[in-house]
C-alpha cells in the first residue's frame, strides 16, 4: 500500500515510521536549496529526505568544503540512485562566493531554475559558539563571522534568490533558527539595537553573537513573509532542538564535545535531558518544507517538533523576536552591508 511504501522511506531515511506523515510525489520536477549539507549536520539528513520519494526534489548541496559536499552528494545517490541532488560550493562568509553560487545555480540544467522557478530554501548553514574555544573571526567582508555567515550570508543569498522563489509555485523559505534567541521573561539579546549587533575583536562575547544571529533569522523570517503577503510564498523560522552531535559543535574543545556527545546526549534515549535527536532536527526542516497541513503553509510562524513528534506546531518565540521596528530595520541594514542598495 501507499502508506507502507511511504513508511520504508521514512525508515529508510533515518526519520520514525510512527512520526511519518502521508505526502504525495509531485507531478514536475522542482528544485531545492539546502545550505550546511555535510553529512554532520541536520541538514545533510534534511537534504537526503528531500531528495528521495515522496518528496522527490532536485536538491543543490550548498557547502563551503568541496570535500564535504562531494561526500554528501555521493552518500546520497548511493543511497537512492534515483535521487537527483547536486553539489555547488557556498561559503557563506564570503558574498563573493555567494553571488558566484547563484551564478553556477542559473546555469543548472540550462537553466532550469531561471525558467521554471526555486521551489523551496533552507537556510541552515551556521557557526556556532563553542565556548572559549570559539574566538573573534571576520568574513571575508569584514562582519564578525558567526553574525555574517548566520544572518547576512543567509539575507543576500535569499535576497539574490526572489526573483525564482517568487516564480516557483507555493515555493518555502525555511530559516533555521534556534531556542536560544530567548533569554526569557524581560530579557533582550540586542536592546541597543543595531548597536551590539556587530561585535568587535576587543569585546567579543561569542555566546551573545550566536543569540543575535538567531534572533536576526527569526527577525528576517517574519519580516520576509510581511513583505511577500501578496505572494503564495511561505517563509517560517525553525528550531530544530538542541542537537550536540552535529557537526555545528566542531569548534569546541575535547573536553566540552566530551561531555556533550556522551554524557549530555545519551540521556536523550533515555527520556531525560535537553537534547535532540539529528532525525527530529531533520523531521523539523522537512515538515516545515513540504507539510501540506497545519502551521507549516500559514507563514510568518515559529515552528518546532510536536511534543509527540507526529509533525511541526507553531510557538511562541521571544518577545524580542516581535518587534517589528526592529526588524524592519535589520532589513534595511543588511541591504546596506550585503550592498544590495
Amino acid at each position: 500500500s501507499q502508506k507502507e511504501e511511504e513508511a520504508k522511506v521514512q525508515s529508510s531515511q533515518g526519520l520514525s515510521t510512527t512520526r511519518s506523515t502521508i505526502y504525495h510525489l509531485p507531478p514536475t520536477m522542482r528544485y531545492a536549496i539546502v545550505t550546511g549539507a555535510s553529512q554532520s549536520s541536520i541538514g545533510f539528513l534534511a537534504a537526503k529526505s528531500l531528495a528521495s520519494p515522496p518528496h522527490s526534489f532536485k536538491v543543490i548541496l550548498a557547502c563551503r568544503s568541496d570535500k564535504s559536499g562531494q561526500a554528501s552528494e555521493s552518500a546520497i545517490k548511493e543511497a537512492y540512485p534515483e535521487a537527483e541532488v547536486v553539489y555547488v560550493k557556498l561559503d557563506l562568509a564570503s558574498f563573493d562566493s555567494i553571488r558566484a553560487f547563484v551564478t553556477a545555480l542559473h546555469e543548472i540544467d540550462d537553466g532550469a531554475v531561471v525558467k521554471e522557478g526555486l521551489s523551496l530554501l533552507v537556510c541552515n548553514a551556521g557557526v556556532a559558539w563553542s565556548g572559549n574555544q570559539t574566538s573573534y573571526a571576520e568574513t571575508s567582508d569584514g562582519l564578525e563571522e558567526i553574525v555574517g555567515v548566520n544572518h547576512f550570508g543567509h539575507f543576500l543569498l535569499t535576497q539574490l534568490l526572489m526573483d525564482d522563489i517568487k516564480k516557483a509555485p507555493s515555493a518555502r523559505v525555511v530559516l533555521v533558527a534556534s531556542s536560544l534567541h530567548d533569554l526569557g521573561k524581560d530579557n533582550l539579546v540586542l536592546p541597543d539595537f543595531p548597536d551590539g549587533l556587530l561585535q568587535t575583536a576587543d569585546k567579543f562575547d561569542g555566546m551573545l553573537a550566536y543569540r543575535a544571529s538567531k534572533l536576526c533569522n527569526i527577525w528576517f523570517a517574519y519580516e520576509l513573509q510581511r513583505k511577500l503577503s501578496d505572494s503564495d510564498v511561505v517563509a517560517n523560522a525553525v528550531s530544530p532542538g538542541f542537537i550536540p552531535s552535529t557537526g555545528l559543535s566542531r569548534n569546541a574543545g575535547a573536553a566540552a564535545l566530551f561531555f556533550l556527545r556522551y554524557v549530555l546526549d545519551p540521556l536523550r534515549r533515555l527520556g531525560i535531558g535537553p537534547t535532540s535527536s539529528p532525525e527530529d532536527g531533520a523531521k523539523v526542516i522537512v515538515d516545515a518544507a513540504t507539510s501540506e497541513s497545519g502551521d507549516a503553509k500559514k507563514g510568518g510562524m515559529y515552528l518546532r517538533l510536536k511534543k509527540d513528534g507526529t509533525t511541526v506546531e507553531a510557538v511562541k518565540s521571544s518577545a524580542e523576536s516581535y518587534d517589528e521596528d526592529k526588524a524592519a530595520k535589520l532589513w534595511e541594514l543588511s541591504k546596506t552591508t550585503c550592498k544590495l542598495d
